[in-house]
């Protein structure tokens, strides 16, 4: 549970139920004017879209929604994606009408991160799988590479724990590997790694007893 304090008189104004599982629970706009968010069971959850200058709910998402594990907004507001784990792809919405306009299909199961972004230009949608994160051209809604982490130790493939955009959008930052120790800075342009970072002495925790 998470209390909101009042800071004047130290007094508990309100107490909110934190979700117990990933994947975010609302998301905005840049500039403020666009949310949405997500409330319910998690084998029936409901989608809603929201006008923050004036907090009147624009709409509810129609479908079965179950276990959302990821959601973004367009940068200027005009479109909605989110994918959960039904395993239908990541699903197109138009804010200004509701309608469900494409279906992204993703080469793996999105893990439980949750994680889905469109770039700061709006011209690329990415969704954080297993071990890439799967770039889309927002244009024609095609799946243009997989951004991936340089291979660890007998040459596995690292995991990817996290992501995020330039604010150009122009490259992304990976993270991830054995305590999250490894990253990488990825050109979308060029589709490989520029840049690789690796934490060489990381704390482990110690055993105990």
């Amino acid at each position: 549970l998470l209390e909101g304090v009042d800071v004047t008189g130290h007094r508990p104004e309100a107490i909110v139920a934190l979700r117990d599982y990933s994947g975010p629970a609302a998301v905005m706009t840049p500039d403020g004017r666009i949310g949405a968010s997500r409330s319910g069971l998690r084998d029936a959850e409901t989608l809603t879209l929201w006008d923050m200058r004036t907090g009147k709910q624009l709409r509810t998402l129609e479908g079965t929604h179950r276990d959302v594990l990821g959601m973004a907004l367009s940068p200027d507001g005009r479109l909605f994606a989110s994918h959960d784990s039904l395993g239908t792809g990541i699903a197109l919405w138009n804010v200004a009408t509701g309608a469900r306009v494409a279906s992204l299909p993703v080469p793996n199961r999105p893990t439980n991160l949750g994680r889905l972004a469109f770039g700061p230009q709006g011209g690329w949608l990415a969704v954080l799988n297993e071990k890439a994160v799967s770039v889309f051209d927002t244009s024609r809604w095609e799946r243009v590479q997989d951004a991936t982490l340089p291979p660890e130790r007998f040459d596995e493939q690292p995991r990817i724990s996290d992501f995020a955009f330039d604010p150009k959008g122009e490259r992304l930052a990976l993270v991830g590997g054995s305590w999250e120790s490894h990253g990488a800075l990825w050109d979308l342009g060029t589709r490989r790694a520029v840049r690789t970072f690796c934490q060489s002495q990381v704390a482990r925790p110690k055993a105990v007893g």
